[in-house]
């Protein structure tokens, strides 16, 4: 992963069988198996990385960053995104991650995820809220796009083997993550947005380096 930054900069930083439970919502539990081709109804997929066994997509640890698109739901202005994410082993060498995120396409896109950090950087397992703008990583704290940013829960240190509940608020003028442990807010951050800032999209989810197991996926989507 070559789009990694500094901690100070990082931090605050498709499926089957998709059921519309009213306009604009959306659950996802894979209850489906996947076509003979690998491919999803209902997502984009790569063409490699992700797995769909039952009741879970699971990721398979490579290193190059991947992502999976949820492509059922439409664009959004407004959306509220949770899923249960399960780290269950950490075998990348550089930067590894593994979250949800709302997308436009690949070089336009939030993260809400775990990260691991390489040994030599010496840091503890972190989360972080972190935006790709026009392939500029880390966009919501570097100059131009830099964002306001609130750290409302920092110094959340994940481990593997926990199914932690990841959301994501996203409205017109901000965006706001969270993981829970248990129904606990461990990690929280918002960033107030500006006219540069991604403000749409479709959820996803993303990983590098990290095997994960993404469960119970919804979604209430609003132009």
């Amino acid at each position: 992963m070559n789009f990694r930054t500094s901690l100070a900069a990082a931090v605050c930083l498709g499926i089957a069988c998709v059921t519309p439970v009213f306009a604009g919502q959306y659950t996802e539990n894979f209850t489906a198996p996947a076509k003979a081709d690998g491919s999803i109804a209902g997502w984009t997929l790569p063409s490699s990385g992700f797995t769909v066994k039952p009741g879970m997509l699971v990721s398979d640890g490579s290193s190059d960053k991947q992502i999976a698109t949820w492509s059922a739901p439409p664009v959004g202005t407004s959306i509220t995104y949770t899923a249960n994410v399960t780290p269950t082993a950490t075998p990348g060498t550089d930067w590894s991650v593994a979250g949800i995120g709302i997308i436009l396409d690949d070089q336009n896109y939030w993260h809400l995820a775990i990260v691991k950090a390489p040994t030599s950087a010496n840091l503890p397992n972190f989360a972080e809220l972190s935006e790709m703008k026009d392939g500029n990583w880390n966009a919501q704290g570097t100059a131009p796009t830099n964002l306001v940013i609130n750290n409302d829960v920092p110094g959340f240190v994940w481990k593997t083997g926990v199914t932690y509940q990841f959301k994501i608020t996203l409205t017109p003028t901000q965006i706001q993550g969270q993981i829970l442990d248990g129904g606990v807010v461990k990690f929280s951050c918002s960033d107030q947005l500006s006219s540069q800032a991604i403000s749409k999209g479709r959820p996803m989810v993303d990983f590098a380096g990290i095997n994960a197991n993404f469960t119970s996926l919804s979604a209430n989507v609003l132009p």
